[in-house]
């Protein structure tokens, strides 16, 4: 349900809309790369930023499927917005997409389990639960504290100044 979900941007707020299933499909981008291993990393790296950047909240389309075809191999890009995907959907996405794949591999019809729970389920049992006397109870606990809480002033041992990119790194991996 939530791939299919845009975002617009209203007066005082931003409404989230669901589409329905008739806005499902999502395009499999085949990109032919030809050329050195240099040349096609930088290239690869090229086409999956227009990819990335070309997910629209408004008009939809929050999944992006790429497929990069090199000489060293396919290379499978799936981009979807972090609004509508977290890391327990993206652990389902990918189980699904294998056992597929593993199917499809067999000869076999791909099936997929049914569907669990809708968006529209989640959201009913959450603005039940936002509306319980046990929250609205717990709800004034949160707010008080919030009130009494001072930031902590910890020891620094030095400086550190600004090290957001200091421990970084790339890892690159593949899914066979």
């Amino acid at each position: 349900d939530a791939l299919r979900m845009v975002y617009c941007e209203e007066p005082k707020d931003v409404v989230q809309y669901n589409r329905g299933l008739e806005a499902a499909s999502t395009q499999l981008e085949i990109i032919q790369i030809e050329g050195q291993a240099k040349d096609d990393e930088d290239r690869i790296e090229r086409e999956a930023e227009r990819l990335q950047s070309s997910i629209d909240l408004q008009e939809g389309g929050l999944l992006k499927a790429g497929l990069f075809q090199a000489e060293d191999g396919d290379h499978l890009l799936l981009a979807i917005h972090h609004l509508v995907v977290d890391g327990v959907s993206w652990r389902i996405l990918l189980e699904d997409f294998a056992a597929v794949y593993t199917q499809l591999e067999q000869s076999n019809e791909p099936v997929l389990p049914q569907k669990t729970h809708s968006f529209a389920e989640y959201a009913e049992r959450l603005q039940d639960f936002a509306n319980s006397k046990a929250f609205l109870k717990e709800k004034e606990y949160w707010r008080q504290l919030e009130e009494q809480t001072v930031a902590a002033n910890l020891p620094k041992d030095r400086e550190s100044g600004d090290q957001r990119m200091k421990h970084t790194r790339t890892i690159e991996f593949s899914l066979t």
